[in-house]
C-alpha cells in the first residue's frame, strides 16, 4: 500500500481590510495624483521597470503616503496573528516596501517572486467587476497534470475587493491583463522577517 506524506507545505493567509472604504478612498486619491502628474507636477513612480506593467509608486510610499504607512501598520496586526499561529520564532517585523498599482485595461504582471527573508502582501483596493484579472501561484515542486490543487502548476487565487492575502516572498506570482475600462488598484507591502533562535522580544 503506497502512503502519501506531507513534508513541506506553501501557505498563504487571507484576512479582510477593516475600514476598507476609507483607505479605498484613500489610495484612490493617492493615484489620481500618480496618473495626473503633469497637471499636479507631482509622481514617486520609479523610472526603473518592473515585473508590474502597470502605473506603480515608489517603493518607499509608506514614507511618502501617510495612508499607506496606515495600511502597513494595520496588516501587521494580521500578521502577528500569522507568526502565532505559524510558531515562527520572528521578533520583529519591518516594513521594507510598499507600493500602490494601477492597473489600467490591459496592464498586468508578469511572473515574479518578492525574495527570501520577507512576507509578501497583497492588499486589493478595488477591482472592477468586469476586470476578470486573476492572480496567480506558482507550484515550484512536481507535478504531472493532478486535478488536486496542492499539485497544479498554476492557481488562481479566489479574491474579492477589499481582501489582504500574505504570503512567502519567494512564492512566484503574476497578475492577468485587467480586462475592464475601468481601473484596478491594489497595495502591495514586503515585510523584512528578523529572527533568532531564541525569542527575545515580543516587539511585532
Amino acid at each position: 500500500m503506497i502512503e502519501s506524506h506531507t513534508l513541506f507545505v506553501d501557505k498563504m493567509w487571507s484576512a479582510k481590510m477593516p475600514n476598507h472604504e476609507v483607505f479605498k478612498k484613500q489610495v484612490e486619491d493617492i493615484m489620481t495624483i500618480e496618473k495626473n502628474k503633469d497637471i499636479h507636477q507631482f509622481s514617486t513612480e520609479p523610472e526603473r521597470e518592473c515585473n508590474v506593467k502597470a502605473i506603480r509608486t515608489s517603493w518607499r510610499s509608506h514614507h511618502e503616503y501617510p495612508p499607506i504607512r496606515d495600511i502597513t501598520e494595520e496588516i501587521k496586526i494580521f500578521l502577528h496573528e500569522v507568526i502565532q499561529k505559524e510558531k515562527y520564532k520572528i521578533n520583529k517585523i519591518m516594513t521594507l516596501e510598499a507600493w500602490a498599482n494601477l492597473y489600467r485595461k490591459n496592464d498586468h504582471a508578469i511572473p515574479h517572486h518578492h525574495g527570501k527573508g520577507v512576507i509578501a502582501c497583497v492588499y486589493f483596493v478595488s477591482i472592477p467587476k468586469d476586470s476578470k484579472s486573476r492572480f496567480l501561484l506558482y507550484n515550484k515542486n512536481f507535478n504531472a497534470m493532478s486535478e488536486k490543487d496542492e499539485n497544479k502548476e498554476v492557481l488562481a487565487v479566489n479574491i474579492n475587493e477589499g481582501d489582504i492575502i500574505l504570503f512567502p516572498g519567494p512564492m512566484v506570482h503574476s497578475v492577468t491583463n485587467n480586462q475592464s475600462n475601468k481601473e484596478r488598484i491594489t497595495v502591495a507591502i514586503n515585510y523584512e522577517c528578523l529572527w533568532h533562535n531564541k525569542r527575545e522580544t515580543n516587539d511585532y
